[in-house]
Protein backbone atom coordinates (compact mmCIF):
# COMPACT_ATOMS: atom_id res chain seq x y z
CA UNK A 1 0.00 0.00 0.00
CA UNK A 2 1.56 3.32 -1.26
CA UNK A 3 -0.04 6.42 0.70
CA UNK A 4 -0.34 9.79 -1.49
CA UNK A 5 1.10 13.08 -0.29
CA UNK A 6 0.22 16.61 -1.19
CA UNK A 7 2.17 19.56 -2.16
CA UNK A 8 2.77 20.60 1.49
CA UNK A 9 3.72 17.10 2.50
CA UNK A 10 0.39 16.42 4.30
CA UNK A 11 -0.72 12.69 3.87
CA UNK A 12 -3.48 12.18 2.04
CA UNK A 13 -5.81 9.04 1.80
CA UNK A 14 -4.28 5.54 0.48
CA UNK A 15 -4.83 4.20 -2.41
CA UNK A 16 -4.38 0.09 -2.52
CA UNK A 17 -3.84 -1.86 -5.45
CA UNK A 18 -4.78 -4.58 -4.36
CA UNK A 19 -8.47 -3.65 -4.66
CA UNK A 20 -10.20 -4.37 -7.48
CA UNK A 21 -11.87 -0.29 -7.26
CA UNK A 22 -8.49 1.21 -6.79
CA UNK A 23 -8.38 3.52 -9.93
CA UNK A 24 -11.60 5.60 -8.32
CA UNK A 25 -9.76 6.53 -5.51
CA UNK A 26 -6.39 7.62 -7.40
CA UNK A 27 -7.67 9.23 -9.98
CA UNK A 28 -10.10 11.06 -7.45
CA UNK A 29 -7.14 12.12 -5.40
CA UNK A 30 -4.97 13.28 -8.77
CA UNK A 31 -7.85 15.52 -9.91
CA UNK A 32 -7.71 17.11 -6.35
CA UNK A 33 -3.77 17.97 -6.73
CA UNK A 34 -4.42 19.20 -9.67
CA UNK A 35 -7.23 22.00 -8.90
CA UNK A 36 -4.67 22.57 -5.81
CA UNK A 37 -1.70 23.17 -8.18
CA UNK A 38 -3.22 24.45 -11.36
CA UNK A 39 -2.82 28.18 -9.95
CA UNK A 40 0.62 27.10 -11.00
CA UNK A 41 0.40 25.97 -14.54
CA UNK A 42 -1.56 29.22 -15.90
CA UNK A 43 -0.12 30.09 -18.95
CA UNK A 44 1.23 33.68 -19.09
CA UNK A 45 1.05 35.48 -22.28
CA UNK A 46 -0.68 33.95 -25.48
CA UNK A 47 -1.33 30.67 -25.05
CA UNK A 48 -0.55 28.33 -28.00
CA UNK A 49 -2.72 27.75 -30.65
CA UNK A 50 -4.12 23.81 -30.40
CA UNK A 51 -4.84 24.21 -33.98
CA UNK A 52 -1.42 24.20 -34.68
CA UNK A 53 0.58 21.18 -35.83
CA UNK A 54 3.29 21.83 -33.57
CA UNK A 55 1.25 22.44 -30.76
CA UNK A 56 1.59 19.35 -28.81
CA UNK A 57 5.55 19.07 -28.78
CA UNK A 58 5.75 22.78 -28.07
CA UNK A 59 3.38 22.15 -25.23
CA UNK A 60 4.69 18.56 -24.00
CA UNK A 61 8.26 18.70 -23.98
CA UNK A 62 8.91 21.62 -21.67
CA UNK A 63 6.65 19.75 -19.33
CA UNK A 64 7.89 16.30 -19.58
CA UNK A 65 11.26 17.70 -18.02
CA UNK A 66 10.31 20.14 -15.64
CA UNK A 67 8.56 16.66 -14.20
CA UNK A 68 11.81 14.66 -15.53
CA UNK A 69 9.80 12.56 -17.75
CA UNK A 70 12.77 13.23 -20.85
CA UNK A 71 15.86 12.42 -18.71
CA UNK A 72 16.52 10.96 -15.24
CA UNK A 73 14.11 10.26 -12.73
CA UNK A 74 10.64 11.32 -12.67
CA UNK A 75 10.02 13.66 -9.90
CA UNK A 76 8.31 11.62 -6.93
CA UNK A 77 4.33 12.93 -6.75
CA UNK A 78 3.86 9.85 -4.10
CA UNK A 79 6.51 8.75 -1.34
CA UNK A 80 8.95 6.80 -2.46
CA UNK A 81 10.06 3.51 -0.53
CA UNK A 82 13.56 1.78 0.30
CA UNK A 83 15.31 0.47 -2.87
CA UNK A 84 15.66 -2.89 -0.82
CA UNK A 85 12.12 -3.73 -1.18
CA UNK A 86 11.87 -4.32 -5.07
CA UNK A 87 7.91 -4.79 -5.17
CA UNK A 88 6.83 -1.53 -3.33
CA UNK A 89 9.65 0.05 -5.46
CA UNK A 90 7.95 -0.92 -8.72
CA UNK A 91 4.43 -0.36 -7.25
CA UNK A 92 5.68 3.20 -7.42
CA UNK A 93 7.05 3.49 -10.57
CA UNK A 94 4.03 2.83 -11.60
CA UNK A 95 1.76 5.18 -9.45
CA UNK A 96 4.04 7.97 -10.02
CA UNK A 97 4.59 7.62 -13.48
CA UNK A 98 0.39 7.08 -13.92
CA UNK A 99 0.01 10.85 -11.83
CA UNK A 100 2.46 12.55 -14.28
CA UNK A 101 0.31 11.14 -16.90
CA UNK A 102 -2.79 12.21 -15.41
CA UNK A 103 -1.64 15.38 -13.98
CA UNK A 104 -0.63 15.95 -17.66
CA UNK A 105 -3.94 15.86 -19.39
CA UNK A 106 -5.39 17.41 -17.00
CA UNK A 107 -3.69 20.65 -18.10
CA UNK A 108 -3.84 19.49 -21.57
CA UNK A 109 -7.70 19.96 -21.40
CA UNK A 110 -7.12 23.21 -19.56
CA UNK A 111 -5.05 24.32 -22.42
CA UNK A 112 -8.11 23.24 -24.72
CA UNK A 113 -10.03 25.56 -22.57
CA UNK A 114 -12.16 22.75 -20.96
CA UNK A 115 -12.54 22.45 -16.74
CA UNK A 116 -11.42 20.01 -15.00
CA UNK A 117 -13.96 19.90 -11.91
CA UNK A 118 -17.03 19.01 -12.92
CA UNK A 119 -18.05 15.04 -13.79
CA UNK A 120 -18.34 15.52 -17.24
CA UNK A 121 -14.91 17.37 -17.22
CA UNK A 122 -13.52 14.21 -15.32
CA UNK A 123 -15.55 11.04 -17.80
CA UNK A 124 -13.97 12.52 -20.55
CA UNK A 125 -10.68 12.76 -19.08
CA UNK A 126 -11.23 9.05 -18.23
CA UNK A 127 -11.92 8.16 -21.95
CA UNK A 128 -8.88 8.81 -23.13
CA UNK A 129 -6.94 6.96 -20.44
CA UNK A 130 -9.73 4.10 -21.51
CA UNK A 131 -8.50 4.84 -25.29
CA UNK A 132 -5.14 5.08 -24.38
CA UNK A 133 -5.28 1.50 -23.38
CA UNK A 134 -6.99 -0.03 -26.20
CA UNK A 135 -10.33 -0.46 -23.65
CA UNK A 136 -12.69 1.18 -26.57
CA UNK A 137 -15.43 -0.37 -25.16
CA UNK A 138 -15.23 0.86 -21.60
CA UNK A 139 -14.38 4.75 -23.66
CA UNK A 140 -17.73 4.04 -25.66
CA UNK A 141 -19.46 3.41 -21.81
CA UNK A 142 -17.91 6.42 -19.84
CA UNK A 143 -18.65 8.47 -22.93
CA UNK A 144 -22.06 7.47 -22.64
CA UNK A 145 -22.35 8.72 -19.38
CA UNK A 146 -21.39 12.11 -19.95
CA UNK A 147 -24.53 12.61 -21.62
CA UNK A 148 -27.08 12.25 -18.89
CA UNK A 149 -27.11 15.22 -15.87
CA UNK A 150 -26.23 13.54 -12.78
CA UNK A 151 -27.06 15.93 -10.63
CA UNK A 152 -24.62 17.51 -7.68
CA UNK A 153 -22.35 15.49 -5.63
CA UNK A 154 -25.17 14.86 -2.93
CA UNK A 155 -28.01 13.73 -5.71
CA UNK A 156 -29.51 10.42 -5.28
CA UNK A 157 -28.65 10.13 -8.86
CA UNK A 158 -24.98 9.43 -8.32
CA UNK A 159 -25.73 5.79 -6.30
CA UNK A 160 -26.69 5.05 -10.02
CA UNK A 161 -23.81 6.55 -11.86
CA UNK A 162 -20.99 4.76 -9.26
CA UNK A 163 -22.93 1.44 -10.23
CA UNK A 164 -23.14 2.00 -13.99
CA UNK A 165 -19.27 3.19 -13.56
CA UNK A 166 -18.13 0.56 -11.24
CA UNK A 167 -17.60 -2.53 -14.22
CA UNK A 168 -15.69 0.05 -16.27
CA UNK A 169 -13.06 1.35 -13.78
CA UNK A 170 -12.55 -2.23 -12.05
CA UNK A 171 -12.38 -2.98 -16.10
CA UNK A 172 -9.80 -0.06 -16.76
CA UNK A 173 -7.80 -0.14 -13.67
CA UNK A 174 -6.90 -3.84 -14.59
CA UNK A 175 -5.86 -2.71 -18.02
CA UNK A 176 -3.43 -0.54 -16.53
CA UNK A 177 -2.37 -2.86 -14.45
CA UNK A 178 -1.30 -5.31 -17.13
CA UNK A 179 -0.09 -2.38 -19.59
CA UNK A 180 2.47 -0.58 -17.32
CA UNK A 181 3.30 -2.72 -14.29
CA UNK A 182 6.24 -4.38 -14.98
CA UNK A 183 6.79 -7.73 -13.05
CA UNK A 184 8.79 -6.33 -9.89
CA UNK A 185 12.14 -7.80 -10.23
CA UNK A 186 12.58 -7.04 -13.78
CA UNK A 187 16.24 -6.03 -13.73
CA UNK A 188 15.96 -2.51 -16.08
CA UNK A 189 12.73 -1.30 -13.82
CA UNK A 190 13.10 2.47 -13.50
CA UNK A 191 16.64 2.24 -15.09
CA UNK A 192 16.86 4.48 -18.92
CA UNK A 193 15.42 1.77 -21.08
CA UNK A 194 11.98 1.53 -18.96
CA UNK A 195 11.80 5.55 -19.11
CA UNK A 196 12.27 5.86 -23.10
CA UNK A 197 9.06 3.69 -23.09
CA UNK A 198 7.66 5.47 -20.41
CA UNK A 199 8.32 8.44 -22.53
CA UNK A 200 6.25 7.08 -26.39
CA UNK A 201 3.47 5.35 -23.71
CA UNK A 202 3.02 9.30 -22.30
CA UNK A 203 3.50 11.09 -25.42
CA UNK A 204 1.15 8.48 -27.02
CA UNK A 205 -1.56 9.61 -23.93
CA UNK A 206 -1.62 13.31 -24.57
CA UNK A 207 -1.52 12.57 -28.49
CA UNK A 208 -4.94 11.00 -28.14
CA UNK A 209 -6.01 13.30 -25.21
CA UNK A 210 -4.86 16.41 -28.03
CA UNK A 211 -7.30 15.13 -30.59
CA UNK A 212 -10.15 14.21 -28.11
CA UNK A 213 -10.14 17.46 -27.00
CA UNK A 214 -10.46 18.93 -29.91
CA UNK A 215 -13.42 17.51 -31.60
CA UNK A 216 -15.38 17.05 -27.98
CA UNK A 217 -17.15 14.21 -28.75
CA UNK A 218 -16.36 10.65 -29.11
CA UNK A 219 -12.87 8.95 -29.62
CA UNK A 220 -12.49 8.38 -32.96
CA UNK A 221 -11.32 4.44 -33.05
CA UNK A 222 -9.80 4.36 -35.70
CA UNK A 223 -7.98 7.75 -35.74
CA UNK A 224 -6.91 6.47 -31.88
CA UNK A 225 -5.41 2.98 -33.24
CA UNK A 226 -3.57 4.97 -35.81
CA UNK A 227 -1.64 7.10 -32.87
CA UNK A 228 -1.75 4.19 -30.76
CA UNK A 229 0.70 2.34 -33.77
CA UNK A 230 2.56 4.93 -34.51
CA UNK A 231 3.68 5.22 -30.63
CA UNK A 232 4.08 1.40 -30.31
CA UNK A 233 5.96 2.22 -33.69
CA UNK A 234 9.04 4.20 -31.20
CA UNK A 235 9.36 1.49 -29.09
CA UNK A 236 10.09 -0.97 -31.75
CA UNK A 237 12.24 1.36 -33.48
CA UNK A 238 14.38 1.35 -30.24
CA UNK A 239 14.50 -2.17 -29.57
CA UNK A 240 15.70 -2.05 -33.81
CA UNK A 241 18.12 0.53 -33.11
CA UNK A 242 19.68 -2.02 -29.65
CA UNK A 243 19.69 -5.03 -32.18
CA UNK A 244 21.56 -3.12 -34.79
CA UNK A 245 23.98 -2.40 -32.25
CA UNK A 246 24.07 -5.79 -30.79
CA UNK A 247 24.68 -7.30 -34.28
CA UNK A 248 27.63 -4.46 -35.62
CA UNK A 249 30.75 -6.86 -34.73
CA UNK A 250 28.29 -9.81 -35.79
CA UNK A 251 28.36 -11.42 -32.70
CA UNK A 252 25.55 -11.01 -30.54
CA UNK A 253 26.63 -11.55 -26.51
CA UNK A 254 24.98 -13.52 -23.95
CA UNK A 255 24.76 -9.95 -22.19
CA UNK A 256 23.34 -8.23 -25.23
CA UNK A 257 20.83 -10.91 -25.54
CA UNK A 258 19.45 -10.65 -22.20
CA UNK A 259 19.45 -6.86 -22.75
CA UNK A 260 17.25 -7.57 -25.68
CA UNK A 261 14.80 -10.10 -24.01
CA UNK A 262 14.13 -7.89 -21.20
CA UNK A 263 13.35 -4.43 -23.29
CA UNK A 264 11.03 -6.97 -25.28
CA UNK A 265 9.01 -8.07 -22.48
CA UNK A 266 9.08 -4.27 -20.88
CA UNK A 267 7.54 -2.95 -24.27
CA UNK A 268 4.92 -5.88 -24.29
CA UNK A 269 5.07 -6.31 -27.76
CA UNK A 270 2.75 -8.91 -29.16
CA UNK A 271 4.03 -12.86 -29.86
CA UNK A 272 4.54 -12.20 -33.89
CA UNK A 273 6.14 -8.61 -33.19
CA UNK A 274 8.61 -10.41 -30.94
CA UNK A 275 9.46 -12.52 -33.34
CA UNK A 276 10.01 -9.97 -36.08
CA UNK A 277 12.61 -8.01 -33.37
CA UNK A 278 14.85 -11.23 -32.98
CA UNK A 279 14.44 -11.84 -37.12
CA UNK A 280 16.19 -8.36 -37.49
CA UNK A 281 19.16 -9.60 -35.94
CA UNK A 282 19.82 -11.33 -39.38
CA UNK A 283 18.76 -8.09 -41.47
CA UNK A 284 19.89 -4.95 -38.56
CA UNK A 285 18.54 -1.43 -39.70
CA UNK A 286 21.65 0.93 -40.41
CA UNK A 287 21.97 4.17 -38.63
CA UNK A 288 20.33 6.00 -42.10
CA UNK A 289 17.38 3.49 -42.17
CA UNK A 290 16.70 4.52 -38.02
CA UNK A 291 16.78 8.42 -38.58
CA UNK A 292 14.43 7.42 -41.60
CA UNK A 293 12.30 5.82 -38.59
CA UNK A 294 12.86 7.94 -35.99
CA UNK A 295 12.49 11.76 -36.80
CA UNK A 296 11.35 13.24 -33.48
CA UNK A 297 13.94 15.18 -31.61
CA UNK A 298 13.30 13.89 -28.15
CA UNK A 299 13.05 10.24 -29.53
CA UNK A 300 16.18 10.26 -31.31
CA UNK A 301 18.02 11.51 -28.05
CA UNK A 302 16.51 8.83 -26.07
CA UNK A 303 17.45 6.27 -28.35
CA UNK A 304 20.74 7.72 -28.89
CA UNK A 305 21.54 7.71 -25.20
CA UNK A 306 19.88 4.30 -24.91
CA UNK A 307 22.52 3.03 -27.07
CA UNK A 308 25.64 4.58 -25.78
CA UNK A 309 24.13 2.49 -22.50
CA UNK A 310 24.14 -0.51 -24.18
CA UNK A 311 27.74 0.36 -25.93
CA UNK A 312 28.84 -0.11 -22.87
CA UNK A 313 27.36 -2.77 -20.85
CA UNK A 314 30.41 -5.66 -21.30
CA UNK A 315 33.20 -2.52 -20.45
CA UNK A 316 34.37 -2.19 -24.04
CA UNK A 317 33.25 -0.75 -27.29
CA UNK A 318 34.44 -2.56 -30.18
CA UNK A 319 35.50 -1.12 -33.65
CA UNK A 320 32.55 -1.85 -35.36
CA UNK A 321 30.15 -0.65 -32.49
CA UNK A 322 31.89 2.92 -32.24
CA UNK A 323 31.61 2.72 -36.07
CA UNK A 324 27.64 2.07 -35.54
CA UNK A 325 27.37 5.19 -32.89
CA UNK A 326 29.24 7.58 -35.26
CA UNK A 327 26.98 6.71 -38.42
CA UNK A 328 24.02 6.89 -35.78
CA UNK A 329 25.35 10.12 -34.66
CA UNK A 330 25.57 11.69 -38.27
CA UNK A 331 22.53 9.91 -39.41
CA UNK A 332 20.91 11.78 -35.97
CA UNK A 333 22.69 15.04 -36.89
CA UNK A 334 24.05 14.81 -33.26
CA UNK A 335 27.87 16.96 -33.41
CA UNK A 336 30.28 16.35 -31.20
CA UNK A 337 29.81 18.41 -28.10
CA UNK A 338 26.53 16.83 -28.04
CA UNK A 339 27.65 13.49 -28.20
CA UNK A 340 30.11 14.09 -25.34
CA UNK A 341 27.10 15.62 -23.27
CA UNK A 342 25.36 12.39 -23.65
CA UNK A 343 28.91 10.20 -23.01
CA UNK A 344 29.24 12.28 -19.96
CA UNK A 345 25.00 11.95 -18.42
CA UNK A 346 25.44 8.06 -19.50
CA UNK A 347 28.93 7.44 -17.54
CA UNK A 348 26.94 9.73 -14.91
CA UNK A 349 24.03 7.81 -14.29
CA UNK A 350 25.99 4.33 -14.49
CA UNK A 351 28.20 5.92 -11.64
CA UNK A 352 25.05 7.08 -9.62
CA UNK A 353 22.72 3.97 -10.35
CA UNK A 354 24.74 0.57 -9.09
CA UNK A 355 21.69 -1.44 -9.47
CA UNK A 356 22.17 -1.20 -13.71
CA UNK A 357 25.51 -2.65 -12.80
CA UNK A 358 24.15 -5.70 -10.80
CA UNK A 359 21.49 -6.69 -12.58
CA UNK A 360 23.76 -7.51 -15.98
CA UNK A 361 26.77 -8.47 -13.96
CA UNK A 362 28.74 -5.94 -15.22
CA UNK A 363 32.12 -6.08 -13.61
CA UNK A 364 35.05 -3.03 -14.66
CA UNK A 365 32.13 -1.29 -16.98
CA UNK A 366 32.38 1.74 -15.17
CA UNK A 367 36.20 2.30 -15.43
CA UNK A 368 35.97 1.79 -18.97
CA UNK A 369 33.61 3.89 -19.96
CA UNK A 370 35.10 6.42 -17.69
CA UNK A 371 38.52 6.04 -19.36
CA UNK A 372 36.23 6.32 -22.72
CA UNK A 373 35.60 9.39 -21.88
CA UNK A 374 38.14 11.07 -20.24
CA UNK A 375 40.13 9.95 -23.78
CA UNK A 376 37.27 12.14 -25.22
CA UNK A 377 38.10 14.69 -23.49
CA UNK A 378 41.34 14.68 -23.62
CA UNK A 379 41.30 15.23 -27.04
CA UNK A 380 39.16 18.37 -27.12
CA UNK A 381 41.40 20.05 -24.44
CA UNK A 382 44.36 19.38 -26.69
CA UNK A 383 42.80 20.83 -29.43
CA UNK A 384 41.50 24.24 -27.36
CA UNK A 385 44.38 24.30 -25.20
CA UNK A 386 45.72 27.58 -26.67
CA UNK A 387 42.65 29.39 -25.96
CA UNK A 388 42.07 27.73 -22.79
CA UNK A 389 45.76 28.79 -21.46
CA UNK A 390 45.01 32.13 -22.82
CA UNK A 391 42.19 32.53 -20.97
CA UNK A 392 43.94 31.50 -17.79
CA UNK A 393 46.88 33.69 -18.29
CA UNK A 394 44.35 36.35 -17.88
CA UNK A 395 43.18 35.33 -14.54
CA UNK A 396 45.62 36.25 -12.30
CA UNK A 397 44.45 34.39 -9.20
CA UNK A 398 43.85 30.52 -10.95
CA UNK A 399 47.14 30.76 -12.83
CA UNK A 400 48.93 31.50 -9.07
CA UNK A 401 46.90 28.47 -7.84
CA UNK A 402 48.24 26.39 -10.52
CA UNK A 403 51.95 27.12 -10.13
CA UNK A 404 51.16 26.80 -5.99
CA UNK A 405 49.77 23.75 -6.73
CA UNK A 406 53.09 22.38 -9.03
CA UNK A 407 54.89 23.33 -5.77
CA UNK A 408 52.69 21.44 -2.89
CA UNK A 409 49.31 20.73 -2.08
CA UNK A 410 46.83 23.28 -1.71
CA UNK A 411 44.32 23.69 1.22
CA UNK A 412 40.86 22.06 0.50
CA UNK A 413 39.09 26.36 0.44
CA UNK A 414 42.41 26.83 -2.70
CA UNK A 415 41.33 23.07 -4.28
CA UNK A 416 37.77 24.17 -4.71
CA UNK A 417 38.09 27.38 -5.85
CA UNK A 418 40.69 26.30 -8.79
CA UNK A 419 38.45 23.57 -10.03
CA UNK A 420 35.82 25.93 -9.92
CA UNK A 421 37.36 28.71 -11.73
CA UNK A 422 39.08 25.95 -14.34
CA UNK A 423 35.41 25.04 -15.33
CA UNK A 424 34.34 28.32 -15.36
CA UNK A 425 36.92 28.77 -18.14
CA UNK A 426 36.41 25.86 -19.71
CA UNK A 427 33.04 27.25 -20.46
CA UNK A 428 34.50 29.22 -23.24
CA UNK A 429 34.96 25.92 -25.07
CA UNK A 430 31.46 24.73 -26.51
CA UNK A 431 32.55 20.66 -26.15
CA UNK A 432 33.45 21.37 -22.65
CA UNK A 433 30.80 23.53 -21.25
CA UNK A 434 28.74 20.94 -19.80
CA UNK A 435 31.44 19.79 -17.25
CA UNK A 436 30.39 23.10 -15.10
CA UNK A 437 27.29 20.79 -14.36
CA UNK A 438 27.04 17.65 -12.51
CA UNK A 439 29.74 15.34 -14.15
CA UNK A 440 32.86 17.83 -14.33
CA UNK A 441 34.66 16.19 -11.72
CA UNK A 442 36.61 14.35 -15.30
CA UNK A 443 37.69 17.91 -16.47
CA UNK A 444 40.36 19.61 -13.97
CA UNK A 445 42.46 16.76 -13.55
CA UNK A 446 42.87 16.64 -17.35
CA UNK A 447 43.43 20.52 -17.53
CA UNK A 448 46.06 20.56 -14.94
CA UNK A 449 48.04 17.49 -16.62
CA UNK A 450 48.38 19.43 -20.06
CA UNK A 451 48.99 22.70 -18.96
CA UNK A 452 52.39 24.27 -19.35
CA UNK A 453 53.74 25.01 -16.45
CA UNK A 454 54.74 28.89 -16.62
CA UNK A 455 51.00 29.93 -16.43
CA UNK A 456 51.36 33.61 -14.43
CA UNK A 457 50.09 36.74 -16.18
CA UNK A 458 52.05 38.67 -17.89
CA UNK A 459 52.04 41.07 -15.22
CA UNK A 460 53.17 39.35 -12.76
CA UNK A 461 55.82 38.31 -14.31
CA UNK A 462 57.07 41.48 -15.24
CA UNK A 463 56.92 42.68 -11.83
CA UNK A 464 58.59 39.69 -10.36
CA UNK A 465 61.88 40.49 -13.05
CA UNK A 466 61.45 44.12 -12.13
CA UNK A 467 62.08 42.58 -8.12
Amino acid sequence: MLQASSAQGAPMEPVDLGRKNWLVPFFRLEVQRSEDERLQHIVTGEPPDPDDPDFLESWLRPRLRERGLLSGMPVPRWPMPERSDEKAHAHWFFFNTLSHQIELLLELRLEHGHGISRLDDQLRTLVVLAAHVEDFSGASALFELTLDDWGPPDDPRREKLARAMGPTMRQLGSRLKDAFLQAWNQPLFGLPFHHVLNYADTSQLMAIGHVKFQVRGRVDEQGARGLLAYWHMQKVHLIEAVIALAAADGVVSNLERRLIESIIDMARLAPDEEKLIWQSLDDPMTPEALAEAIVDPGTRAFVFEQILLNAYLDGEMSADEKSFIDGLAEAFEIDEGRMLTYESDALQFIEEHPDLIAAFSLGGMVRRFRKHVTDRVENIVRVNLGRIVSEIRETGELGQLLVKRAQGPLTPEEEAKMREQILDICKTVPALAMFAAPGGSILPPIVMRLLPFDLMPSSFCEKDEAL
